[in-house]
């Protein structure tokens, strides 16, 4: 929530100094216009100013809106489990913005690949966590020592079953690693604070709350993919 106060910071900001521009030509104009000493030019100005300034004001007010909706959806998600009806590409975007502080000054980039309007039945709390633990996994391991990496989350429908292919192009992993990365409290990070429990906790979430299953390739220097099969729940 720290991260989302100081994103909505900028909008915020700039909305309360186009209003405070505003209310200012207002006092201005209002008062040429008491005293009889408002010309059409005075006028035209003001109208000019006063588009430039809501315009502004709406802007930057609906992205702050925009992004406390989002998180506030992904916060009341992840403190519960129960199963709803939701569009994924909307829930995908919603997520990915209330996590942006976790990467936006950086140069990587996360691309989605998700039909419009797929409604889904299924957890989106466990979905949000899965996805959050993936990115959270690419930023901080994946793409350790590189620039400018690259996320790509891909969404598809087939039959009954939904399957999410998320890979990353970063350093990889090698094959002890691999082995090892959905064990409880196994982390290449300790030294830095990691807790090796990300990844466990999202193949409980997969294989136990969605019901499905979870499969990751990978070797040194080609990046990460997880394949996740999950069933819409009935």
């Amino acid at each position: 929530m720290a991260g989302v106060a100081h994103e909505a910071n900028t909008p915020i900001g700039v909305a309360v100094t186009a209003a405070s521009f505003l209310h200012d030509k207002t006092q201005v104009l209002a008062e040429n216009y008491s005293l009889n000493e408002m010309s059409q030019a005075d006028f035209e100005k003001y109208i000019q100013a006063a588009e430039e300034s809501s315009g502004l004001i709406l802007s930057n007010l609906l992205r702050a809106a925009d992004l406390i909706r989002s998180s506030k959806q992904v916060a009341v998600d992840q403190s519960a489990e129960e199963k709803r009806v939701f569009d994924l590409r909307q829930y995908i975007d919603e997520l990915l913005l209330s996590i942006r502080p976790k990467y936006k000054n950086t140069k990587h980039t996360i691309q989605v690949d998700c039909p419009e309007r797929m409604r889904i039945k299924s957890c989106p709390g466990a979905f949000a966590q899965i996805l959050t633990n993936l990115v959270m996994n690419s930023l901080i391991h994946g793409f350790d020592g590189i620039e400018t990496g690259r996320i790509v989350i891909e969404i598809s429908r087939h039959d009954q079953e939904i399957r999410m292919r998320y890979s990353d192009d970063g350093k990889g992993m090698d094959d002890d690693t691999l082995k090892k990365i959905y064990e409880p409290f196994f982390t290449t990070k300790r030294s830095h604070g990691g807790t090796g429990l990300g990844m466990h906790l999202v193949y409980n979430l997969v294989t136990q709350t969605i019901g499905g299953v979870i499969e990751c390739s990978s070797s040194p220097g080609k990046g990460t993919t997880f394949t996740i099969n999950f069933p819409q729940l009935s």
